[in-house]
């Protein structure tokens, strides 16, 4: 940490919360140079870096949308519903991470647990 400014990063760096420019905008350039330089796609990308951007992440995050049953059936089932990458418009979007063997792990359980129940209903 460089002192003085609670950063990892010099202000002088997109990276830091003590940035003054466009963020986002650096940010974004440096996910599409990556994404060429590799051969890789933007989203592989803009994965690989969603920890150049963590100093930037709000405390709190609050998502407004219009009331309707698939709205209702979330707060109800306390889930979040995210959209594909391909439809991300924000560059806090793609900042949520998760271990993808904890969340294949999960998923077949769930799963297979619906499809006791279900075969119990027939």
């Amino acid at each position: 940490m460089i002192e003085g400014n609670n950063s990892n990063f010099s202000k002088d760096d997109y990276r830091s919360k003590n940035y003054s420019g466009n963020w986002t905008k650096h940010w974004l350039q440096q996910a599409d140079k990556s994404a060429i330089a590799r051969k890789k796609s933007i989203h592989e990308a803009m994965w690989e870096l969603c920890d150049e951007k963590a100093e930037h992440m709000p405390e709190s995050v609050f998502k407004f949308y219009p009331f309707t049953p698939n709205s209702l059936k979330c707060l109800e089932s306390n889930k979040v519903y995210l959209n594909t990458p391909e439809n991300f418009n924000d560059p806090y979007d793609c900042f949520i991470c998760s271990d993808q063997e904890t969340f294949a792990k999960t998923f077949f359980i769930e799963y297979i647990e619906k499809m006791i129940i279900y075969s119990k209903e027939l």
